[in-house]
């Protein structure tokens, strides 16, 4: 269950299931894993067959991670390692 609170004019939204909270609406929370993510497409990415895949051990036929951990100063949040967008939505170089 999603819970919003208006915290310093911004929109903030938290889990009633953890401790995760975040801003916006940009990012994407899975109520199974309680994992946060930069994005509806890395949510999607780490769902198969209507389970939730380890976004840690994920890898692409390369062997290459698919997603990495960011903050977004607020909690941590599964990112692709391409995502620039991250960096300029919460002001990190």
């Amino acid at each position: 269950m999603l819970l919003s609170n208006t915290m310093k004019g911004a929109e903030m939204f938290s889990c009633s299931g953890c401790s995760n909270k975040w801003g916006g609406l940009a990012q994407a929370h899975c109520a199974g894993c309680h994992n946060l993510f930069s994005g509806v497409t890395a949510f999607d990415r780490h769902r198969s067959k209507g389970k939730c895949l380890d976004p840690a051990t994920m890898t692409n036929t390369e062997g290459e991670k698919v997603l990495e951990l960011r903050t977004n100063g607020a909690a941590d949040v599964w990112a692709f390692p391409t995502d620039v967008d991250f960096n300029e939505r919460f002001g990190r170089s």
